[in-house]
């Protein structure tokens, strides 16, 4: 007897696309920026 991988039936949900489509608590990331950089040697 051998496996076969079944069928999936799925497709990318197009509401992810807005922020108000997004799932509650999803973090988001408005802005980054580096205010200080030393190197520790």
């Amino acid at each position: 007897m051998r496996y076969n991988v079944p069928t999936r039936q799925y497709s990318y949900d197009t509401s992810f696309n807005t922020f108000a489509g997004l799932p509650p608590l999803t973090p988001r990331v408005v802005s980054l920026r580096q205010q200080l950089f030393a190197r520790d040697w």
